[in-house]
């Protein structure tokens, strides 16, 4: 997920899809526009996702039984993809993040 989002990024020399504003709001901490479409959001997903999943299956392989931790962990990598396309496709769209949720 992360190389496909970065390869559309390097290819495009630019991560904002649409025209920002001269002096737009930004996200405090990430600096992501909050007025078009960015799209670093879905790379910060897809990024982080391989951390999460590890560190989510380590968890719930601690707390259940490891065929229980099993089912647990493929609905949340599924989900955590579904996520990350849905983020990505926005993104394309020129649509911000506030926009998405």
């Amino acid at each position: 997920m992360t190389l496909l989002i970065a390869f559309r990024m390097g290819g495009a020399l630019n991560h904002h899809v649409g025209v920002e504003p001269a002096g737009a709001a930004r996200f405090p901490l990430t600096g992501w526009p909050i007025s078009v479409g960015d799209l670093r959001v879905p790379h910060f997903f897809a990024t982080h996702m391989m951390q999460a999943l590890p560190l989510s299956g380590l968890v719930v392989n601690r707390a259940l039984p490891t065929q229980a931790a099993i089912f647990v962990v493929w609905p949340v990598a599924v989900g955590w993809i579904a996520l990350t396309l849905w983020l990505f496709h926005q993104a394309l769209a020129g649509v911000p993040l506030l926009t998405s949720w």
